[in-house]
């Protein structure tokens, strides 16, 4: 896993908001059993997880943690009828810190915000034909765990879904609702869309 990592030094993240898309057609599943070492111990975790109660760590209480680095490894196959589309890989919560790369490419550095979810684009990393390699290193200690450790239990690892997800080259890229109670018990609900583009994309009219 260290050699997935040298192309971070450069590394900036790209800015584009894509509304996460959860229709269980459009969307590939990462869960289950991966690679993953701590320390001098290798072998498999299940994800999604914690490190501490699947037996790799004792638990840890409070802002007082060990700083370890967990290096997760998981091989997929991309949908070949995702090619010409744009994929992301969506991460619903990691505790509290990690970077990503997809077959040694970085797509994702230093990511903080442990119960919040994330999404990075990876198409160009992606081979269509063949297996992928996801990296995931996980840090217990790093730029903003003590948002995310307080008077509970600390326990790092991939804690919630990973999953792919694709989308073409106009996309919803948020949606609003609001709604505003009238006198006589009725409502009006609005709704507010904004469409993203790619390079190329054809014009595209919500209605």
């Amino acid at each position: 896993i260290g050699t997935a990592f040298e192309a971070f030094a450069e590394f900036k993240l790209p800015e584009r908001q894509v509304l996460p898309v959860r229709d269980r057609f459009e969307v590939k599943s990462l869960n289950g059993s991966w690679d993953f070492t701590l320390g001098e111990k290798t072998g498999r975790i299940n994800v999604p997880g914690n490190w501490a109660t699947q037996g790799w760590k004792i638990p840890q209480y409070d802002k007082k943690i060990s700083a370890l680095t967990g290096a997760y490894v998981r091989v997929f196959n991309c949908d070949s009828s995702w090619k010409g589309r744009h994929v992301f890989i969506r991460f619903d919560g990691v505790l509290f810190n990690y970077d990503v790369a997809v077959n040694g490419k970085p797509v994702a550095k230093d990511v903080a915000s442990a119960f919040n979810l994330h999404q990075f684009e990876v198409t160009d990393a992606l081979d269509f034909a063949g297996p992928n390699t996801l990296a995931v290193t996980v840090r217990s200690f790093g730029r903003g765990y003590e948002w995310d450790t307080c008077d509970c239990w600390c326990l790092a690892g991939i804690q919630r879904d990973v999953e792919l997800f694709s989308v073409a080259d106009a996309y919803l890229e948020d949606v609003t609702f609001t709604s505003d109670v009238r006198p006589d018990g009725s409502a009006r609900v609005r709704v507010r869309t904004v469409v993203g583009r790619y390079p190329g994309a054809p014009d595209v009219r919500v209605r």
